[in-house]
């Protein structure tokens, strides 16, 4: 009997940890193998990024992130099929469809267009999924649907643009983006959308957000690929929730990819997402040093205006005291 149940929790274990290795090797495939999809700002659009208000130009890359374009075949045939499909949030909330183009069988996404005029101004919100069909993407001798998605941050400006409150950076709409990858400290989630809502300040502690069908993901393994060559692993926490601190590239600006994958045992499907992050490098120490001394030397100048509208406030009140002293003691010698 002992050694009957020895076996039964033996066979769970092996099953356990079975497992683990196929949800760890198409964690591992996805994100160091050729299998990732991805935005980036066309070359032509690279000078738009900090111009709030001009138009802008999506390119789609499937491969390896340092070796852009591996195959763009490949994701031309998923639009050529239907098999892809792109939406863009607005900063008023509204879901609309994106339009996407073939250009030299490349998937080009531009912003804004026809059917999204961007009459809002503040953060809108780009993302993609593509259908890569059933496959062994983990080698294990079991087929899975394979989903693909992408995202991109894009803040937009105009004169005679509307004002929206409600903008956000993850689309929590199960049917559309399934498995998201975002920011939950974002700047631009305040009353103001920020400029760099799709940036990061290097050596600055940043958290990101994974959620899946809407919810936070927790123990979600996380990539995160810079076009330098550093690379760094995390897990999200119960929250669905991990810290980073993106290192800095002296020379210039640093793309940042995060990749996210999951795998769903209950229908057997596979997801892997990606959000791409502009590294922006620190301000100098002279600056924080400045912005230090404007602070205390606004303290400093605020505290003086009180003390003296304080003192004012207090002789103005000794002299109204001493004026009734004197107008008793002359009414008593009259």
């Amino acid at each position: 009997m002992d050694f009957a149940r020895r076996m039964n929790k033996q066979k769970l274990l092996i099953s356990l940890l079975a497992m683990a290795v196929i949800v760890y090797s198409f964690s591992a495939r996805a994100a160091d193998s050729e299998s990732m999809i991805w935005w980036e700002l066309k070359s032509d659009s690279r000078d738009s990024l900090t111009s709030p208000g001009k138009p802008k130009s999506l390119v789609l890359y499937w491969g390896k992130f340092t070796v852009a374009g591996h195959d763009e075949d490949i994701i031309s045939r998923a639009v050529k099929s239907n098999r892809a499909k792109a939406w863009i949030r607005s900063p008023d909330g509204a879901l609309s469809e994106a339009n996407l183009s073939l250009e030299k069988e490349t998937v080009v996404l531009d912003f804004p267009t026809k059917l999204n005029l961007a009459k809002f101004n503040g953060l809108y919100l780009v993302g993609i999924h593509v259908d890569a069909g059933v496959k062994d993407i983990n080698l294990d001798g079991t087929d899975g649907t394979v989903h693909y998605y992408a995202k991109y941050l894009i803040y937009h400006q105009k004169d005679d643009g509307l004002k929206a409150d409600k903008p956000d950076v993850f689309f929590k709409d199960a049917d559309k983006i399934a498995l998201e990858i975002g920011p939950s400290d974002a700047p631009c989630m305040g009353e103001m959308p920020c400029m760099k809502a799709g940036c990061q300040e290097a050596l600055k502690e940043h958290k990101m957000k994974v959620l899946y069908k809407g919810g936070p993901l927790a123990d979600a393994e996380v990539a995160i690929l810079t076009e330098s060559g550093w690379e760094k692993r995390k897990k999200t926490n119960s929250n669905g929730i991990f810290s980073i601190t993106p290192v800095e590239n002296k020379e210039k600006e640093n793309r940042s990819l995060y990749v996210v994958t999951h795998k769903d045992l209950s229908n057997g499907q596979y997801y892997c997402s990606s959000l791409m992050m502009y590294v922006l490098k620190p301000p100098p120490g002279w600056m924080s040093k400045a912005e230090g001394f404007v602070f205390w030397a606004v303290m400093g100048t605020g505290l003086f205006v009180v003390y003296v509208g304080w003192r004012i406030i207090r002789r103005k009140r000794f002299d109204r005291k001493t004026m009734l002293e004197f107008e008793r003691h002359k009414i008593r010698r009259d």
